[in-house]
C-alpha cells in the first residue's frame, strides 16, 4: 500500500554523536516520524539505500553515506510507525514509499533504522588510493558502505590533482589509465569525470552520475601524486641526505634497505638525472622512514614505504644519494668521497741521497686499494710534467742518470676519468731533489 499523508507527517533524526561527523547532527541519527501527535521509529526490515536516500533528501541533507540497522543509534521509545518500507529513491517524502501501514509491524525497537547522510553543503565522499602508498594507487570512493572505483574515460591530470589535494598528497604527477594499479572489486561509481583541478572533492567535478557508466574494471583510473616533499641536504641540490616532509616536519630515510634502486627514484623525481652513488651525509633529525623501491618507479610514492617510522634504525644510518645532476660536485665527490681518496704521497728510492749520474725513482701513492687511473708528476720551478698510467694505487717515475737539470721540487696527483671528465685529487706535498744528495722535507703551501 502507499500512503500520501505528507502534510501530516514530520520527520527527524534522533541524533547521537558519531566520530565521522562534527556537525550538529542534523544529517545523521535514528529515523523518527511524527504521526498522530507522537514521535515513533521505523523498523529496519528491508531498510536500504533507496529508503535512506528519501530520508536524506526530505531533510535537506546530501545523499546517504551509511545505512544503519539494529538500533545503531540506540533504541527509540514509543511507537514503531513504519515497517517493510520500500522506496524507489525518487519519492519526496518517506510517507510516499510503500510500507505496511502506520503502526503495523512485527518489530522491536532493537530493530530501529538509522541513516548517516552527507551534509548537503559538503558532499564529501571519502577518497583513497589503493596501491603501493597513500599517495599513489587506484582511485576509490566510499559510497553506499563500499569502496567503489572511477572509470578512466576522460581521466587526466586535472582530475588527478583534485584527488591529490583531497588527500594532502601534493601535486598530481600522473593519471594512469587501464587499471594501472590493478582492478577494483566492487562497483564503478563515476565515469566521464571532468574536473577543473581546483575542486575540493572529486564528487564536485562534472560526471555522468553515481553508478552510471559504460566501463569495466579494466578501465579503473589511478593517480600518482608527488607525495611528501623531498629534498637532499648536502653540498648541492642533487646530492645529500634524503629527507621527506611528513606530518608537518622533515624526517630522514633509513639506509637498512637503501641502495642504488631507491636512489634512482629520488634522483628521477627531483629532476637530477640518474643516481651514481649512495652515501651518508651526516645525521639528520626527526622521524626515520623506511623505503623500498625496485628502481623502475617514476616517483617515490610508487615505492613501498612506512610512514610509521623505521624499526631498529637511528640517524647514524640516514641515507644519502649522489645524482648526476650536478656534474662538478659529482666528479669530485666520486673521487674524494666515494672512494675516500686523500692527498697522494711522494717518495724517493734513495733515502741517503742521489749522486749525479745515478738513476733515481720517484714513487707516488694513494693509500686506498687498487683504484687505477693516471698519476701526474710535476717539477717546480719550470713547466715539467710527466704522466704515468697505473691500474693500482701506486706508480713510479724513473729519472735516468740524474743531473742538475732534474733538480727542483717534485709533486704528484692522482687523476681518474669519470663520465667523460677528468677528476683530480690535490697535489701531494713537495719533495726536493738536489745535486750530489737528496734532501727530503715537506713543504706546506698555505
Amino acid at each position: 500500500r502507499k500512503y500520501s499523508m505528507r502534510s501530516c507527517i514530520w520527520l527527524r533524526f534522533q541524533y547521537i554523536q558519531t566520530s565521522f561527523f562534527v556537525s550538529d547532527g542534523y544529517c545523521t541519527g535514528r529515523v523518527e516520524i511524527y504521526h498522530n501527535g507522537e514521535w515513533g521509529t521505523v523498523c529496519d526490515d528491508g531498510w536500504d539505500n533507496n529508503d535512506a536516500n528519501v530520508v536524506c533528501k526530505q531533510l535537506g541533507c546530501g545523499p546517504p553515506f551509511i545505512v544503519h540497522a539494529s538500533a545503531y543509534f540506540g533504541e527509540g521509545t514509543g511507537k514503531i510507525w513504519l515497517d517493510d518500507v520500500g522506496c524507489s529513491g525518487n519519492e519526496k517524502s518517506l510517507s510516499e514509499c510503500y510500507h505496511r501501514g502506520f503502526g503495523t509491524h512485527n518489530c522491536e525497537h532493537v530493530e530501529d533504522a538509522g541513516v548517516t547522510c552527507y551534509r548537503k553543503c559538503i558532499y564529501y565522499y571519502p577518497v583513497r588510493l589503493t596501491g603501493p602508498s597513500w599517495c599513489a594507487g587506484r582511485v576509490e570512493i566510499y559510497y553506499n558502505a563500499a569502496w567503489q572505483t572511477v572509470c578512466d574515460d576522460g581521466w587526466d591530470l586535472n582530475d588527478a590533482q583534485v584527488v591529490c589535494s583531497q588527500l594532502n598528497c601534493g601535486v598530481a604527477v600522473a593519471a594512469p589509465h587501464s587499471a594501472y594499479f590493478g582492478k577494483g572489486r566492487d562497483k564503478i561509481l563515476l565515469d566521464d569525470v571532468a574536473c577543473m583541478g581546483n575542486e575540493t572533492h572529486l564528487t564536485r567535478c562534472s560526471h555522468r552520475g553515481y553508478l552510471d557508466h559504460n566501463c569495466s574494471h579494466s578501465q579503473d583510473a589511478g593517480v600518482i601524486c608527488s607525495g611528501e616533499k623531498i629534498r637532499l641536504i648536502g653540498p648541492s641540490r642533487c646530492s645529500g641526505r634524503v629527507e621527506i616532509f611528513n606530518n608537518g616536519s622533515w624526517g630522514t630515510v633509513c639506509n637498512n634497505s637503501w641502495d642504488i634502486n631507491e636512489a634512482r627514484v629520488i634522483c628521477r623525481q627531483l629532476g637530477c638525472g640518474t643516481s651514481l652513488s649512495v652515501l651518508h651525509f651526516g645525521e639528520g633529525i626527526g622521524e626515520i622512514n623506511e623505503v623500498t623501491c625496485t628502481g623502475s618507479e617514476r616517483y617515490l610514492p610508487e615505492c613501498s614505504y612506512s610512514r610509521d617510522g623505521a624499526q631498529n634504525c637511528n640517524h647514524s644510518q640516514d641515507a644519502g644519494v649522489i645524482c648526476s645532476g650536478n656534474v662538478f660536485f659529482l666528479l669530485n665527490v666520486l673521487v674524494k668521497t666515494c672512494m675516500n681518496l686523500s692527498q697522494p704521497t711522494i717518495s724517493l728510492d734513495y733515502a741517503s741521497g742521489v749522486m749525479w749520474g745515478q738513476d733515481a725513482t720517484l714513487t707516488c701513492s694513494v693509500i686506498e686499494g687498487r683504484v687505477g687511473g693516471l698519476f701526474v708528476f710535476r717539477r717546480m720551478p719550470g713547466n715539467f710534467i710527466q704522466t704515468v698510467s697505473s691500474s693500482s694505487n701506486t706508480v713510479s717515475f724513473h729519472i735516468t742518470q740524474a743531473n742538475l737539470r732534474d733538480e727542483g721540487l717534485y709533486q704528484c696527483l692522482f687523476q681518474r676519468r669519470v663520465s667523460d671528465q677528468d677528476v683530480n685529487t690535490s697535489f701531494s706535498d713537495s719533495l726536493q731533489l738536489t745535486g750530489n744528495y737528496v734532501l727530503i722535507y715537506i713543504c706546506h703551501f698555505l
